[in-house]
């Protein structure tokens, strides 16, 4: 029988008061012996997201998206690999390559249709396995994404004893850009969704979807006044601990600051705009309960208003209450007492990819930091991936650990532009209970680019006993000849 995993809902008892970190801040308050407004009584632990388990064996199954690489001599085309979990960890000798070459699966192969621009894995049809949506940026069963005026599509491929199968178009009405999606459960039934577009009359849809692809409803994705063109990513979540997933949509840029962020709020009735607590610019975020009261908080690369497409070097943790996001904030960077490295580096990108869970058990979540523009023994751009852990007062710099490829156990060396913790994700490959982390790296030369496996341990990530794997080593990856982002992200 498979372990428990503590991930995004992680409950903690409320203990002594705690020293809380010097970058801590808030709004019309000060730091106080109860963490500044910290609830200590939560209602129930915030919603998780299912585990990624495609073939339901009690391991969690690695999937990398490549969506920049050539297929069948289509640049751009894109594809999906899918590595299964074992007890040694991923295991590359069981694996699927997902892409438009396939017979069964819709589309075509065609330039520039950027399969796998985004992959959301959720239990979408309720038979207790993991599904997998995979976004295309350009789709059209009749062109076969030749025409760049064709809207994006989403393909979803159903979980089974065997592994992914019945790839088929999910039906929706409106213009998809291929990029930005989001899964969850946002209205509390315990089926999956998708979340498309906001501002999208039908920009929710509903699960459980059919093995044809049509959702069992659909509904509004209220925008208030956010400026969606702006967006850079959708990140969902259990803000209020109420067991319904929200949604929060991140932007960098913009011509306001009235709603930086957009928080939609989930319910069995429908989604609603939420003007809360302290909304920072960001691109890249994470969601979980880093303060153990029941609540969800979130986690975003901090982009400082007017300062477009430059890395900010520093995460702020925005507090989740039982109404939402609160007032109450944590910014950490490198300067912060505990965090290795400098914040003021040049190449510094500390932030660049996140994922969040309870690495070392203490019922906690922790957020793992990617930085692929680290410099590491003098390699720019080499890549680091640190580990800040969670407590009652929520995210410190305490116990920080770094990993690079210059960590013992980690294969390899690092390398001028390897950019290791480009991508970031915490599951449990081994199906022993600990959280491993997966991290990608761009590896600048085409085809050489990596994913390391850590496996986790009962006192945290445990790199002496590392692995890792690229595309020479997956048999059907030869369908790229010209493979350059093989781990560019992983899957949600």
């Amino acid at each position: 029988m498979r372990t428990s995993v503590k991930r995004l809902g992680v409950t903690a008892a409320a203990g002594a008061a705690c020293a809380l970190p010097l970058t801590w801040m808030a709004l019309g308050g000060t730091a106080d012996a109860d963490c500044g407004g910290r609830s200590g009584d939560p209602a129930k632990p915030a919603a998780s997201p299912p585990r990624t388990d495609f073939d339901g064996d009690g391991h969690e199954d690695v999937v990398t998206r490549s969506p920049e690489s050539e297929v069948a001599g289509k640049g751009g085309a894109g594809y999906v690999t899918v590595v299964y979990g074992s007890s040694g960890g991923p295991d590359t000798g069981h694996h699927q390559v997902l892409s438009q070459k396939g017979d069964d699966t819709p589309g075509a192969v065609a330039d520039n249709a950027g399969f796998g621009t985004g992959a959301v894995a959720r239990d979408f049809d309720g038979d207790g396995l993991t599904d997998l949506a995979v976004a295309v940026r350009r789709h059209s069963e009749d062109t076969g994404y030749r025409d760049p005026r064709t809207p994006g599509g989403i393909v979803l491929f159903f979980g089974s004893e065997d592994g992914l199968t019945d790839p088929t178009d999910v039906e929706f009405d409106g213009h998809f850009a291929g990029e930005l999606f989001a899964g969850g459960d946002f209205d509390g039934n315990g089926k999956g969704d998708l979340v498309w577009g906001v501002g999208e009359e039908k920009g929710l849809l509903k699960g459980p979807f059919t093995r044809d692809g049509v959702p069992s409803g659909t509904g509004a994705v209220p925008s208030g006044t956010h400026q969606a063109n702006f967006d850079d990513d959708m990140i969902a979540g259990d803000l209020t601990g109420d067991g319904i997933d929200d949604l929060v949509v991140t932007q960098s840029s913009g011509k306001t600051d009235k709603e930086p962020a957009l928080v939609v709020k989930g319910g069995p009735k429908e989604l609603t705009a939420a003007r809360q607590g302290r909304l920072p610019f960001g691109r890249t975020a994470a969601i979980a309960d880093f303060d153990g009261d029941g609540h969800g908080d979130l986690a975003v690369e901090r982009q400082p208003l007017g300062i477009v497409n430059r890395p900010s070097s520093t995460i702020e943790v925005v507090y989740g209450s039982k109404s939402g996001l609160s007032s109450r904030y944590t910014v950490i960077d490198q300067d912060t007492e505990g965090v290795p490295g400098k914040r003021k580096a040049k190449d510094n990108t500390f932030g660049s990819a996140m994922d969040a869970g309870d690495v070392n058990g203490d019922g906690y979540a922790d957020l793992a930091v990617g930085n692929m523009g680290q410099s590491v023994a003098g390699e720019y751009h080499a890549g680091a991936v640190t580990v800040l852990h969670g407590g009652e007062c929520g995210v410190t710099g305490a116990d920080a650990r770094r990993i690079t490829l210059d960590t013992s156990g980690v294969p390899g060396k690092p390398a001028y532009m390897r950019e290791f913790g480009m991508s970031v994700k915490l599951l449990d490959t081994t199906g022993d209970g600990h959280l491993d982390l997966a991290a990608g790296g761009d590896g600048y030369e085409k085809g050489v680019d990596k994913v390391w496996s850590v496996p986790g341990s009962d006192s945290g990530l445990r790199p002496t006993t590392s692995r890792s794997y690229g595309p020479k080593d997956i048999a059907g990856t030869k369908i790229s000849g010209n493979t350059i982002d093989f781990s560019r992200g992983f899957s949600r």
